[in-house]
Parts: structure tokens; sequence; C-alpha cells
């Protein structure tokens, strides 16, 4: 790590790589069912086409590793939206006040999916994906929710304030 820092970096952002990696293997199955829960995930995931790589590794023994894979840009973008949600929640200032149950919610899923990314990418390169099927539902569901919970309280205010102009 200290001899090398690029080839450290490197492979810390292949393991992060990984991370968001979705199998193909769905999309190569017999069943057609199978193939067309897959074809519509991947429309929902917004499903980037990429090569997984070990190409520059110095590890001929094994050999080089091209695995075509898929990248799901909806998994970034929930996995960003919850750190920036649990950063949010986290601030100092939102815990003067008192704590709120969502509050609370938000920093344990958003801890726990930080801590799952952070260790998998820096610790365990690119093993993380094994805890992806408890983490991705978790962080789906949580963000999915607040949004849900946002649009009806928003709804709620908007509709208080017409009844009270109406008056």
């Amino acid at each position: 790590m200290f001899e090398h820092p690029e080839v450290w970096l490197e492979g810390r952002l292949w393991s992060l790589r990984n991370t968001f990696a979705v199998s193909m293997n769905p999309s190569k199955s017999g069943s057609p069912v199978l193939r067309l829960l897959d074809d519509v995930y991947s429309v929902a995931r917004l499903d980037y086409r990429g090569v997984l790589s070990t190409t520059g590794w110095g590890t001929p023994v094994y050999g080089v590793l091209e695995a075509p894979t898929d990248f799901s840009i909806t998994t970034v973008l929930l996995y960003v939206a919850l750190s920036v949600l649990t950063v949010r929640a986290l601030l100092p200032r939102r815990w003067r006040r008192r704590r709120s149950a969502r509050d609370v919610a938000i920093a344990m899923a958003g801890l726990f999916a930080i801590f799952t990314v952070v260790v998998g990418a820096v610790g365990e390169l690119g093993e993380q994906s094994r805890f992806r099927t408890a983490v991705d539902p978790l962080v789906t569901t949580t963000v999915v929710a607040l949004a849900w919970l946002a649009i009806t309280e928003r709804r709620r205010r908007v509709q208080s304030q017409a009844m009270t102009v109406g008056e």
C-alpha cells in the first residue's frame, strides 16, 4: 500500500465497481420467466454495460480476468442518496432538536450500507457482493419509503394551505 499506492487504489476502485456489478447470467438462462424478469429489472436498474478486468494486476499465474458485466446506475444513485440522507440525519444541528424515529432509522440503515461498502472495497476486495442480498433491499426500501413520505407530506401541506386559503 505504501510502496505502490496507485496499485492499492486501483484495486480498491475495482472492488468498488464490483460492488455495483450485476450478474449477466440471468439473461442467458434457459428459463423464459427469469430472462423476462432480468429484462424488466435491467430497465429499472438502468444497467450500464462494462467490463471487470484485472489487467495490470501483476498476477499472470491466474491469467487476466476480462468479465463483461452490467453495472446498476440506479443502485449507485440509491446508495449515494442514502449516504447524503445519513450525513444530513447525523449533522449536529439535526440532533439538537428532539430525535425523530425517522432520523434514527435513516442513520441506522445508512451507516449499515456505508460500512458494508467501505469495508468491502477497502478490506475485502470485492467480497462484499455476498452481502448485497441483504443490503440492497434495505437501501432501496429506505430511500423509496423516504421519498414516498416526503411526497405525501408535501401533498398534505399543499392541501392544507389550499383549504386555508379557500375558507
